[in-house]
This record gives C-alpha cells, structure tokens and sequence, in this order.
C-alpha cells in the first residue's frame, strides 16, 4: 500500500470522528467511551511477505481502548512462522522464519451512529466495527547447515517491512464481558478468530 492511499485513508477515519463528535449516549450497546478491551486469537493465512510452508499460525494478542462513542484506538503483537527443507548433492538444509507484527489501529463503531443507535436490537451482544491497522512486521531468518557439511556455519539474520491495511470484524458477547471475534485484514492472519474480554 502506497503512501499516498495510506493518508486518505486515515484522513477519512479522522473526518468521521469529527462528523459524529454529537453521538448519543450509548448506554445500552456493548461498545461505548471508555471501554477497554483485550482480545487474542489465531489466524487463517498469513498476512504480508512470508516464505516457505507454515509452521505457526498467525497468533495474536491485542488490547482496544474507547475515546468516543464512536471511535477505539488500540495496538497488538502477533508471532508466525514458517520453513522450508533444501536438499543439494545428498545435503538437507532447513531455512526457517519468524515474524513479529506490531501494530497500532483506529477503529469505527458504525452501530452507535445516531441514525443507527436505535435500530440494531442487537446492539447489547454485537459490536461491528471496521476502521485501519498500520505497524511494521519484524522478520528473522535462520539457516541450518547439514550435519558432516564443510565450509558453511549456522547462519541468522534480520529486518523488518511495513504492514497495514483496512481491518473489518465483528464481536459477539455471551456475557456482559466475555465474547468471541472474528477479523479480517488486522496485519495478523488474513482471517483472524479469538476470544476478547471487556473490563
């Protein structure tokens, strides 16, 4: 995602924060100002520059805090990894990776619209949000040199590359403060399921 797609779209988050700056109280819905959240999950697919077969699924862990009646900001970090095996002349290698997603989102809550805040008779289980997940996925690459191998020693390295799109999910709440989620396009899994608790 260029840079330029990135700023319109935050542009548009902002703008509707500010257009919706009068929403009515939202006593009644599970999501409101001042909630604070903390779910963690695992996802479908990996999301972004991954090589090799799975060998960890993307996991993950994030926490949500409500500024408005609208409007949660929040972050998580997540762990994937995958591998691959080369063989040359009889010799296998094992190329293995992990990747650490950390990122930072700002998320819409359309359900509290004033147009809406009085026709979802759900709005007290099910909170629908949309909103962008932006951050940085930090890489790291190790290679196994075969056993009786010569000339070539274990051998790591690093780096990191930017991660972020559009997020949408949905959470469902069986109490008054424990529920489940489901996420697509967080930076963490393609589709990402889990538990989130609210305080």
């Amino acid at each position: 995602m260029n840079t330029a797609r990135v700023l319109k779209i935050v542009t548009a988050v902002l703008s509707l924060s500010i257009i919706s700056i009068n929403a009515e109280d939202n006593s009644t819905g599970c999501y409101y100002k001042g909630i604070f959240l903390a779910q963690a999950g695992i996802g479908l697919g990996f999301y972004g520059n991954v090589y090799g077969n799975e060998s960890v699924p993307p996991l993950s862990a994030s926490v949500e805090y409500g500024i408005h009646n609208l409007v949660s900001i929040g972050g998580g970090l997540g762990f994937e990894g995958s591998s691959y095996d080369y063989s040359f002349n009889g010799y296998g290698w094992k190329y293995t990776y992990s990747y650490v997603p950390v990122m930072f989102r700002g998320v819409f809550h359309p359900f509290n619209l004033p147009t809406l805040i009085n026709k979802i008779p759900m709005r007290d289980k099910w909170d629908a949000y949309g909103g962008i997940s932006l951050g940085w996925t930090i890489v790291n690459f190790s290679e196994s040199t075969p056993t009786g191998y010569t000339g070539v020693s274990d051998y790591s390295t690093g780096g990191s590359y930017f991660n972020g799109g559009l997020l949408l999910g949905a959470r469902y709440y069986f109490t008054k403060n424990f529920g489940a989620y489901a996420e697509e396009g967080s930076g963490f899994g393609w589709f990402n399921i889990g538990g989130v608790y609210k305080f």
